[in-house]
């Protein structure tokens, strides 16, 4: 090997092993810890709901009632929509402190309960197209409409369940509707939700929207180390590529 070609190899592995370390010094952890298993009981039996039930295994029907048991009990604990600093803590013990936050910071306490009760869950990041006509360039723009809310998987598939609203995709009949179905119904199709979702989806679920599974933020700020890196986790960002 020539001696270009030896330092070329040696800068690309420089840069490969520096970005493996960005990444996990960015990477959004999503286990729950006994902090956030001690704060979901006290956020459900606060809200007249009881503690935490296990129902990775059960039926379709005692998972539906745990997810809006814990949608409801959120939504509960932290009615006013003002969200927690940036830079600050948003975990389940951070929102039943706070009393208030915004789609960012439930969808936060709505996964890791979730994720408690052994249900797979993922985070989505939303944003509108209807301004640009452009996935893409809503991803880059500053200040486009968006949202964020969670994706659960239940016996019957994946369901979305909302952090502003107590809102889930659960269409007529039990069936339920993935982010992928949603968005592409979105501005298209009326969906027939179940006699269970008493509200609509926010709005900017019913015009043409793009998705991304594992983002957290653009800016860096909602979770350590707190730089301009956007805050993501990769094994719910690797999802993107296989849907």
């Amino acid at each position: 090997m020539s001696r270009v070609a030896a330092a070329i190899c040696g800068a690309l592995l420089v840069l490969a092993l520096a970005a493996g370390v960005v990444g996990r010094m960015h990477n959004v952890p999503t286990a729950p810890t006994r902090a956030d298993v001690w704060a979901v009981h006290e956020i459900l039996r606060g809200t007249g709901h009881g503690g935490l039930r296990l129902v990775g295994g059960g039926t379709f029907e005692s998972q539906i009632r745990l997810i809006q048991a814990v949608q409801d009990a959120v939504l509960s604990i932290a009615p006013r929509n003002r969200g927690i600093p940036l830079g600050g803590r948003r975990e389940p013990a951070d929102l039943l402190r706070a009393g208030h936050g915004l789609c960012y910071d439930r969808s936060r306490s709505i996964e890791k309960a979730l994720a408690a009760a052994r249900l797979p869950v993922r985070h989505v990041s939303v944003y509108s197209t209807r301004e640009t006509g452009s996935a893409l360039v809503s991803l880059l723009t500053p200040g486009v409409p968006s949202h964020a809310l969670s994706e659960v998987r239940t016996r019957r598939g994946w369901l979305v369940v909302g952090s502003n609203r107590r809102w889930i995709s659960l269409r007529a009949g039990g069936v339920p509707v993935s982010m992928a179905q949603l968005a592409r119904a979105a501005g298209r199709e009326a969906l027939h939700w179940s006699d269970r979702v008493r509200v609509p989806p926010d709005p900017i679920l019913r015009a043409p929207f793009t998705y991304v599974y594992g983002l957290y933020s653009r800016h860096g700020r909602f979770y350590p180390p707190m730089d301009p890196v956007p805050d993501v986790n990769w094994a719910d960002f690797m999802d993107n590529f296989v849907h």
